[in-house]
Parts: C-alpha cells; structure tokens; sequence
C-alpha cells in the first residue's frame, strides 16, 4: 500500500511536462513578491482580487495536476498494469484517494498561508476572508471526489466537464447557505470554515468508498482503446 500511494505521489507531483520552474513560480514566486508589495500596491491589486486569485490559482492548480495525471494514466493503462501486481483493487483505489487528498490539502494550506499572512501584513480583517477561504478550500476537496469518482465508473473522459459541473453545484450551495448564516446573523468563522471542510470531507470518504466497491465488484473501466483492442483479441481468438 505505501509503494502504492508514493507511486501516486510521484505521479501528481510530476504534473505535466512543462517546465517545473514555471510552477515554481506560480507556487511560491507570486504570493512572494506579492506580499512583498502588498495587495494594494499603487491600487492596482486590491486585497479582494489578490485573495480571489490566489484561491482560483490553487484550485485550477489541483485540477489541472490531477485531470493530467488520469488522462496519462489511462492512455498508459496503468490501471491495467497495477493489476497484475500483487496488490488488491481497493488498494489501488485508495492509494489514488490518499494522493489526490494530500495533493488538495497542500493546495489549502498553501492557499490560506498566503492569504492570511498577507491580510496580516496589509492590516486587513481576517473575518472578511472567512467565507472565500472555506469556499474555495472545500471546493477544492468537492471537485476532486466528483472528479475520481467519475474515473473509477467511467474513466477519465470527460473528467474537465466535471469539474466545471462541480464548481457550479458547489458555488449554488455554499451561497444559498451563506445568505443562510447572514439572515442568522451569524459571521464566517472558523466555525464555518470548519463545517464547510467536514462536509466536503464527508463527500470525499464516500465517493472513495463507491468507488472501492464499484472496482471491486466490476473492474476498473476501459478506456475505448483498450475496449476496442480486447474486442480484436476477442475476436481473432474466435477465429
């Protein structure tokens, strides 16, 4: 299982081919040199629109590390591979969870360090970021249970569509039960922050273990390839 999860890890962290500098620079030169500047050097970047992007890098980030790594992997038929091995199904499946949520929890804490250090520095209200951190650091976790779910029933195809679907979905929640909490006369907190993220967890463990049991119970999907190959073989072995 631990040779499984540091093969995902590997995956993840490879990424895509692009230089490693550029997301070096993405990861840890913009909120340098803006904390550095402040959010509202010459008015230019102002302490809303530096939190937004910030949280809307991280995300995009995520999704693109991990939509790559599926695509690559199926195209490889490493699912395929990894099955010969002598490990379970469900083993492989966790190990692509474990990663995928290590990978996300990065992502946040990167995303909330950066944000809250430099709201620290340019004397701002934290209170004021409460409700766009949790929405975006549970979004980050909800986009990527809906997306490994979708791979481990249908493969990686379509896997982009779904996460635009789950923003979408997820946004409509969390503002209908923000004007809640408002109408409540309640603030975003840490309280909320940590409801929001209990909740997307909660998604999370159960997507993995839909997942688990659909694997277990029919086998990784195919992509349509592979499918049409296995009919070839099928075929020619008919003859």
């Amino acid at each position: 299982m631990g040779a499984l999860i540091k093969r995902e890890l590997r995956a993840l962290k490879l990424g895509n081919d692009n230089n490693p500098a550029l997301y070096g620079f993405f990861v840890i030169g913009i909120p340098v040199i803006m904390w550095l500047l402040g959010p509202e050097f010459t008015g230019f970047y102002d302490a809303e629109g530096f939190k937004t992007s910030m949280s809307v890098v991280g995300m995009v980030l995520v999704m693109q590390i991990v939509s790559y790594s599926l695509e690559r992997e199926e195209a490889n038929r490493q699912m395929t591979f990894l099955q010969t091995l002598p490990v379970k199904k469900s083993q492989i499946v966790s190990a692509k969870f474990i990663s995928v949520l290590s990978l996300s929890g990065i992502t946040i804490v990167w995303i909330n360090l950066v944000i809250i250090l430099t709201m620290f520095i340019s004397e701002h209200r934290m209170e004021e970021s409460g409700l766009l951190l949790s929405f975006f650091s549970s979004l980050i976790i909800f986009i990527e249970a809906s997306t490994l779910l979708t791979y481990f029933f249908k493969g990686s195809r379509g896997n982009f569509i779904i996460g635009i679907i789950s923003i979408f979905i997820w946004g409509g929640f969390h503002g209908l039960s923000g004007l809640f909490l408002k109408s409540m006369g309640m603030e975003p907190g840490i309280e909320v922050f940590a409801v929001y993220m209990s909740l997307s967890l909660a998604i999370y463990l159960i997507c993995w273990g839909l997942s688990v049991r659909r694997v277990t119970k029919k086998g990784f999907p195919l992509n349509k390839e592979h499918k049409t190959d296995q009919m070839k073989r099928s075929g020619g072995g008919a003859k």
